[in-house]
């Protein structure tokens, strides 16, 4: 424990950026939440919308990126609770 903090009670926030800016910024941030995830054994959380922004579809997006988020060991989500597709990822 350092500064008061046990490891335990730290999320770590990799930041989703706008696939429709930054093409390849999907699989970075995946690629940071796995590295996370197995490496440190520590929580992640992302604001799922963030990556759609600019795209048409956004709600198919956010709920396609989430479901590959979750698999690579995301361990909390900032998501829309009123959007079907993703409410549909947890049915």
């Amino acid at each position: 424990m350092r500064f008061g903090i046990d490891e335990s009670d730290l999320i770590f926030d990799p930041i989703a950026q706008p696939i429709a800016y930054a093409p390849e910024s999907d699989a970075v941030t995946l690629d940071a939440v796995s590295l996370i995830s197995k490496k440190l054994g520590a929580a992640t959380i992302l604001g799922i919308s963030n990556v759609s922004y600019g795209l048409q579809n956004r709600e198919a997006a956010n709920a396609a990126f989430l479901r590959r988020a979750l698999q690579c060991g995301l361990t909390a989500a900032i998501a829309d609770p009123c959007s079907e597709a993703i409410r549909k990822l947890f049915a």
